[in-house]
């Protein structure tokens, strides 16, 4: 993470530790992804590394754990739409495991 600091232009920076974020999630390491993703200076950068966790969370079974990223996501417009599809990804990671009645809703977890 200290190299993509090192990046002088702030889109490529946002962009590199958004990759970084992805990774460590993908490595389980989702505390990290989250710090990461929380260290990148731009609202949007944030909410992006932030879906792209919630994905490789729902891709690895942990669904408590994507909706519980993918609600703290924002709230304005972009982030709103953000949030969305990373709850459709999660939806779609349920169904796919079999769980239609949770990716559409229908059970009291708390999320829906």
């Amino acid at each position: 993470m200290r190299s993509a600091n090192l990046i002088a232009g702030s889109i490529e920076r946002h962009e590199a530790l958004r990759e970084i974020a992805s990774f460590q999630a993908k490595s389980r390491d989702v505390r990290g992804a989250i710090a990461t993703a929380a260290t990148i200076q731009d609202d949007i950068g944030t909410a992006a590394a932030l879906r792209d966790v919630t994905a490789e969370q729902a891709a690895a079974g942990d669904i408590a754990g994507a909706l519980r990223t993918a609600t703290a996501i924002g709230d304005d417009a972009i982030e709103r739409m953000l949030t969305a599809e990373a709850l459709r990804i999660v939806a779609a990671a349920q169904a796919k495991r079999g769980d239609s009645r949770g990716a559409v809703g229908e059970r009291s977890n708390g999320w829906c």
